[in-house]
This record gives structure tokens, sequence and C-alpha cells, in this order.
């Protein structure tokens, strides 16, 4: 095996004279290497292609308005612009998709306690060592759904 300079990228030949590496003088040439055709992005039917343009007068207030909203949603403000006008479904914002991840993490958290309670059980502890355990899971699912619904109500089920 040894080196060789080419075009100012190395290459890695076997003594065979083959290419080991991805930059062979083929490649590196825009030449095929006889190896399988890269699949290009099938093309869009004529009436799912986007080429018409609506370009609408805005003043500067409205302008950054939008750029905020579609940043705090996290898409291009043409695409803000089309959904809210066509009345397609816009993404969550940012902050809530952050806070739904919490929650959810939270309540694995949660869960996997619940898991470990019930091994207990299973495993014969007293009932009475782990109804304390239980209860404070218990508060601590309570606390997350005021956090989620607000104090005192987890959206209208019954408090557990």
């Amino acid at each position: 095996m040894f080196l060789l300079a080419k075009t100012g990228l190395w290459a890695v030949w076997s003594k065979r004279g083959k290419p080991l590496s991805e930059h062979s003088p083929a490649r590196l040439a825009g030449q095929s290497t006889g190896g399988a055709a890269c699949m290009a992005r099938p093309r869009k039917a004529p009436e799912e292609k986007r080429d018409d343009q609506l370009n609408p007068r805005l003043t500067t207030a409205e302008r950054a308005e939008i750029e905020h909203n579609a940043a705090a949603l996290g898409i291009a403000p043409t695409e803000f612009m089309r959904r809210r006008t066509l009345g397609y479904r816009l993404p969550e914002a940012a902050a809530a998709q952050q806070a739904r991840a919490s929650l959810g993490a939270a309540f694995n958290r949660l869960g996997v306690n619940m898991n470990q309670i019930a091994h207990r059980l299973n495993s014969g502890a007293r009932p009475s060592d782990v109804e304390r355990e239980l209860q404070a899971l218990i508060d601590r699912i309570n606390a997350e759904l005021d956090k989620l619904y607000g104090p005192g109500s987890n959206g209208g089920g019954p408090q557990l």
C-alpha cells in the first residue's frame, strides 16, 4: 500500500493499483467507478411544485412580527405566511416542545419509581414500608399534574 498525491488530495492505493479510498482519481474527475449509481430524489408532479409566487407588500412592523412568529415556531417566514393564509396546521412553538419533552421525562421517572415499588411489593416487602413510598410518589404525580393543569386540577379528572 502506498500514498499518491493527486490534485491536492491524498488517495490510498493497493499494490494492485486499485483505489482503497473514496478519493480515487476516477471519483475526483467525476467519472463512474463501476459502483452502484446514486439515486436522485424523484421529481414532483406538476401540481405539487410550488413555482408560483405572491409577493405581498408589508410594513416594517408587519414583516418583523411575521419573522418573530415564524422564528418562535422554527419555520421560515414564507412557510408561516402560507400556513396561516391557507389554514394549515402550524407546528408547536419550541418552548412548548421543550415543556412537553421535560414533562414526558418527569412522568417517565415517576413510572420507573412506580415499577420499583411494585417490584418491592411482589418481592415480599411489608405493605406498611411501601405505603409511605407510594404516598410520596402520588404526591409527586399530583405536583406534576398541578404544573400541567394548574393547582388543584388535573384537566377535569380526579386527583390521585
